[in-house]
């Protein structure tokens, strides 16, 4: 009895595992490839994040996160939070994409967010990685090439793994 347990648990353990490296590779997909999706997204934002990225560069914990979090505001100095101010920012930030705001608003500000944790992450870069996640998923227009329809639809493969 107990070595048929043992083969469900190291089963269990397994299918864990390889939906985790799947999680991984979609959000990998997701991050490599943003050139493809047409997204538009505020000055503000891109310098924030540039900046951010110069100074954290060389940072695999969430500084790079922390920076861009606090910059936009929505972090506070203890680390916290401040969802109604992200939720704000979100809708400002989206306010062309209603379709894009509304799917992020319920899966990232309000769902368990598990599914898109990679790795050893912090809540903040969960939170980024179901938006940049949800962005794709609900692409308004993807670049016409070969490799970017490839993309669109790993995207599309993902959506069933991450929903």
């Amino acid at each position: 009895m107990s070595s048929a347990m043992d083969r469900i648990f190291i089963l269990l353990g397994l299918i864990v595992v390889v939906n985790s490296q799947d999680v991984g590779s979609c959000l990998d997909t997701i991050i490599l490839n943003r050139h493809c999706c047409n997204y538009v997204t505020s000055e503000e934002n891109e310098v924030i994040l540039s900046e951010c990225l110069e100074e954290h560069r060389e940072s695999h914990s969430c500084d790079l996160d922390t920076c861009y979090g606090q910059r936009k505001g929505f972090l506070m100095s203890n680390g916290t939070i401040d969802i109604i101010k992200l939720e704000k920012l979100l809708e400002r930030d989206l306010e062309n994409y209603t379709n894009i705001y509304d799917v992020v608003k319920v899966k990232c500000l309000n769902d368990d967010l598990g599914a898109y944790s990679h790795e050893d992450t912090c809540y903040l870069r969960d939170i980024g990685n179901c938006i940049e996640f949800n962005i794709f998923a609900n692409c308004p227009q993807w670049i016409e090439s070969d490799e970017c329809m490839n993309v669109k639809d790993t995207v599309e493969e993902c959506t069933k793994i991450l929903s």
